[in-house]
């Protein structure tokens, strides 16, 4: 199925323009939907206050000043957003049905970033995030794992610079796990813009490698050529590994799957997710 919905939120950063970049690469081929989500402050959150022994007047003092910068927030975003539009050629509409064309649609919601993700998440093809490399990015990690684990769709990660023009090379992460497989599912309408194509397995402390056979004879059907990646180191640890033989092959794109091991394992000894969410140079699309 093509892409036709990409659900981008944005923070209000200088990291936005390249999500949205991101999102419109993607989006070019298939005249695709691009929806700009931007969530600002709830004013409640001043109710925290209360118990640090703030009187009603100074409480709502923060609330007010919570909200003046929420909507100067919202308003600065939504100004961006159109200058980006401008500079790209893209209509904004909030309707489907405009063709030939990429489009583009601004929701503002107020509260949870986690819950606005998950909840319109669902209905969308897409995500595209502002990768962990930015440290003064808004939304928090929280969200991120929303749109991981509570909108059952791909998330595609962006770096802080996109790869160069022309970059047509992915490397695909496969341990035969499920979400390693949903992730490849999720990606064909990416890996077949791509003139090469590589297969990166290695095993691992608790699940042995996987054989590419399958994968590689199920990519030969759809028309890709792809081929194992025996480029990789094998004294560092596997997310090291995965990201120097991206490197080693100039890959535009890696494609892989989110948390295949137990995710309290991961959060407490770290993990290939964890390794490529902080480190990666390119764009990444996880599935789980």
């Amino acid at each position: 199925m093509p892409i036709k919905t990409i659900l981008v939120p944005l923070n209000a950063l200088a990291s936005d323009r390249t999500t949205l970049d991101l999102a419109l690469g993607v989006a070019r081929e298939p005249q695709a939907h691009i929806e700009a989500l931007f969530v600002k402050r709830n004013p409640a959150e001043a109710l925290t206050y209360a118990g640090m022994g703030s009187d009603p007047a100074s409480i709502q003092m923060i609330a007010n000043q919570i909200l003046r910068e929420a909507d100067d927030a919202g308003a600065r975003v939504k100004r961006e957003l159109l200058a980006w539009c401008m500079h790209n050629d893209v209509v904004e509409s909030d309707r489907p049905g405009i063709s030939g064309q990429v489009t583009v649609s601004f929701r503002e919601r107020v509260g949870s970033a986690r819950s606005a993700i998950a909840e319109i998440g669902r209905m969308v093809d897409l995500i595209v995030m502002t990768g962990l490399h930015d440290t003064d990015v808004r939304l928090p990690e929280v969200a991120l794992e929303a749109a991981l684990f509570e909108t059952g769709r791909p998330v595609l990660l962006a770096p802080a610079a996109l790869p160069p023009p022309g970059t047509d090379t992915a490397v695909v992460a496969w341990n035969g796990s499920l979400e390693s497989t949903r992730a490849v599912a999720a990606a064909m309408p990416l890996l077949v813009r791509c003139k090469q194509l590589f297969v990166f397995c290695r095993s691992e402390r608790h699940r042995p490698a996987a054989d590419p056979a399958e994968l590689l004879g199920y990519f030969a059907w759809h028309g890709l050529k792809a081929e194992r990646l025996r480029v990789f180191q094998e004294h560092g640890g596997l997310g090291e590994d995965l990201l120097a033989a991206t490197r080693q092959v100039g890959a535009g794109l890696l494609v892989m799957g989110a948390y295949t091991h137990h995710r309290l394992r991961q959060m407490i000894v770290g993990g290939v997710t964890s390794h490529v969410l902080h480190h990666a140079k390119m764009p990444v699309l996880f599935a789980h």
